[in-house]
């Protein structure tokens, strides 16, 4: 199914981001929000779609950033996004899964670049905060991120805590979040990476990589140890959760570029003497894709991460169980900018831009930057002509029992050559089986370089084995996001945590989602919600789907 809402005018272009898929009404069935168009599909069932407006009074459309989830503590669902003047708004819930019509300004801070939100209730207070993040392009007025390795120069990141109405206050500062606000960011979550009860912070940046904040208990962070991670230097565009190897616990793979043209120059030993620093880390940040397997409170890479380090270009990313195995699967999409030819500029970042201007706008070098001062063969990037990591086709990295993954998106079709962007999978149907959206970026040129999105639908129907889903919902006054889901059967145990903000512009359902292959039983599901309180629902059959609501306290 192929969603492609037409131009506002020609030339114009198209943004679907934010991607929201959330069942909205509690039928079972997801809905899918289209935040950049303003729209809301409806899921009716078999694979059947009744679009309706987001905002009604007056209509708006937001820009890449958007979550729902109870933020205002009624039980409900709210939405909240920004719109392109970078003004917040929030919808509040109605009963039947619909929203207010009239929208207000749940905080005040004024957003140039919005990119990332994620939410979890940091400080346990008992509502959802939020880490809303930004992000800052590079080359226009003549700025450059600096350095390129580490650069944290951009419209700054916000921790917003909640008064338990919606109402949301900065405290990025006393937090101890304002020493790397200022990343260009695409991706964060709260999620609790050492296992201590407490909703910790990820964030993924370009120019930087993974950063990683340990959470003391009491909404208070400090920098995660070196060792948590290792290697984290990247260009950060998206980050994902699953279980890659088989253990039972959850793993982070994060995708980023991955650079022929600068693995081609460290060969040849080619570099900038007077830039000794770039020299080093040109080969970590154009790396690539980072798997990091959880190991007894650290993130290690294997062997494994080799077999999924290169898709290109990446973009958004989705980890899910394609066939119910027990292993998760990764759907990468990849491609940045597919001109009228294949001439690629990549040479040009590398051995020039790279090296050119810094942080402060600077309308001499914005002019070295453009067109007309580059080589001849470089020359028309801005309008289509030539491509930036171009025709790059999208990966379905299908896992084997954790030991290797093989890219088989081209045997499913969903290989797809235009540029893609962001990345969904959601059991759409209730049959088992997680499907996968992908949207699809194509350019229109007609008033310079301008994007054109679709929303690619496929439904899942790979003969899949035994599988077990837990859609947690919000009940008693408590969200579940930030919430631990373990499985208990004769095959160990198996965990899922319920968060946001990852993959690229995209949130997901809270529904904790189980591959089993040929296990026909379990014996308990255990979930942990965000208040500390312990839920049990007792073992049996499976290729079900179980409903668990928070207990009263």
């Amino acid at each position: 199914m192929r969603l492609a809402p037409e131009e506002p005018s020609p030339g114009a272009g198209v943004a679907l981001a934010p991607i929201i898929v959330r069942d909205l009404n509690a039928d079972g069935y997801p809905e899918i929000i289209l935040g950049g168009v303003n729209t809301v599909f409806v899921n009716e069932g078999g694979f059947k779609f009744k679009q309706r407006a987001l905002f009604t009074d007056p209509p708006r459309i937001m820009v890449n950033t958007g979550l729902v989830e109870d933020l205002t503590g009624d039980g409900l669902l709210d939405f909240v996004g920004v719109d392109p003047g970078g003004k917040a708004w929030l919808l509040e819930g109605r009963e039947g899964g619909t929203f207010a019509s009239e929208a207000r300004r749940p905080w005040e801070e004024v957003a140039p670049g919005p990119s990332a939100i994620t939410a979890g209730d940091v400080d346990y207070d008992g509502d959802l905060d939020l880490w809303f993040a930004q992000y800052k392009q590079p080359y226009k007025g003549g700025q450059m991120p600096t350095p390129f390795h580490d650069a944290n120069d951009g419209h700054p990141s916000y921790l917003l805590l909640n008064d338990g109405k919606g109402n949301f206050t900065d405290g990025t500062e006393k937090s101890g979040l304002g020493k790397k606000r200022h990343r260009r960011t695409y991706s964060a979550s709260f999620v609790d990476l050492d296992d201590d009860r407490d909703l910790d912070l990820v964030v993924v940046s370009d120019f930087a990589g993974l950063d990683a904040w340990l959470n003391s208990g009491s909404g208070e962070f400090s920098p995660a140890p070196t060792a948590m991670f290792g290697e984290c230097h990247a260009f950060g565009m998206a980050h994902t959760f699953g279980d890659f190897d088989r253990d039972g616990k959850e793993d982070l793979y994060m995708v980023g570029m991955s650079s022929t043209t600068a693995r081609r120059l460290d060969q040849l030993g080619l570099k900038r003497e007077d830039f000794p620093e770039y020299a080093k880390l040109r080969a970590p940040m154009a790396f690539g894709n980072r798997l990091y397997l959880a190991r007894d409170k650290k993130f290690v890479q294997t062997d494994l991460n080799d077999h999924c380090a290169r898709a290109g270009w990446a973009w958004g990313v989705r980890a899910f169980d394609l066939e119910n195995d027990g292993d998760d699967d990764l759907y990468v999409a990849n491609g940045h900018i597919s001109g009228e030819s294949a001439t690629d500029y990549c040479t040009s970042f590398w051995c020039h831009d790279l090296y050119t201007g810094s942080s402060k706008e600077n309308r001499a070098i914005e002019h070295l930057l453009s067109d007309q001062f580059r080589p001849i063969a470089q020359r028309g990037l801005e309008v289509g002509r030539i491509s930036w990591n171009g025709f790059e086709h999208n990966r379905l990295f299908w896992n084997q029992e954790g030991r290797d993954f093989l890219d088989i998106a081209f045997l499913l079709g969903v290989s797809y050559e235009t540029d893609c962007r962001a990345v969904a999978a959601a059991d759409l149907d209730a049959d088992g089986r997680q499907d996968l959206l992908v949207v699809e970026h194509e350019w229109t040129r007609k008033k310079g370089l301008a994007g054109l999105q679709a929303l690619l639908v496929h439904r899942n129907t790979v003969p899949a084995r035994n599988w077990l889903g837990v859609r947690v919902v919000v009940g008693a006054g408590v969200s579940p996001i930030g919430a631990k889901v373990t499985m208990h059967g004769n095959f160990g145990k198996k965990e899922r945590q319920v968060v946001t903000g990852d993959s690229f512009y995209t949130q997901h359902p809270t529904v904790a989602h189980f591959g089993l292959g040929d296990h026909q039983e379990f014996e308990k599901i255990v979930v942990r919600w965000p208040n500390g309180l312990i839920s049990e629902a007792p073992g049996g059959k499976v290729n079900r789907y179980l409903l668990l609501t928070p207990p009263e306290n």
